[in-house]
């Protein structure tokens, strides 16, 4: 199995694929940017598509033309054109995030913070026509402190905590 080595990015920390495109998303925490990778060309380089503070982790929402990512010092998930990943389409306002994922049906996303919640956020289709991503729950548990890793199946939430 081929594999690249990613020299520009230094400390990566999150990673997602857009399979109809056949790009590879990384985020690049101590280096401060996300980059871009061309799947179906085995020798591109990455190319960066947004710079920042220290992202974590990214989650695509390709029916709604959105990437999140989670900035944990600036404290705030951006909300970028996937598209166009130059164009901000909003920031969400959270402390120490981490780990991001959104639901099936692209309406929900889920933040880990390093405050010991997992915050969900409406993202459907009237949230992006009207640029108002609002919280809209708020999930916490006594042994899920560092909520870093998360996955959906169906309607089940799964969490890994990095300290628990």
């Amino acid at each position: 199995m081929p594999f690249r080595i990613m020299d520009t990015c230094i400390h990566p920390y999150g990673i997602e694929i857009d399979e109809a495109k056949n790009e590879l998303y990384v985020s690049c925490q101590t280096s401060g940017h996300v980059e871009k990778y061309d799947l179906s060309n085995p020798n591109s380089k990455g190319e960066i598509v947004h710079q920042m503070d220290q992202p974590r982790d990214i989650s695509l929402a390709p029916k709604r033309d959105l990437i999140f990512i989670s900035d944990r010092y600036e404290k705030q998930v951006k909300v970028l054109k996937l598209s166009d990943p130059s164009i901000v389409v909003g920031e969400l306002k959270v402390r120490k995030p981490i780990g991001l994922v959104i639901d099936n049906d692209e309406n929900r996303l889920f933040v880990g913070s390093a405050t010991g919640h997992v915050k969900v956020f409406d993202i459907s289709e009237e949230a992006l026509n009207n640029r108002n991503f609002k919280e809209i729950g708020s999930i916490q548990h006594k042994h899920l402190t560092h909520p870093a890793g998360m996955s959906i199946d169906d309607d089940l939430l799964f969490v890994v905590g990095q300290d628990s």
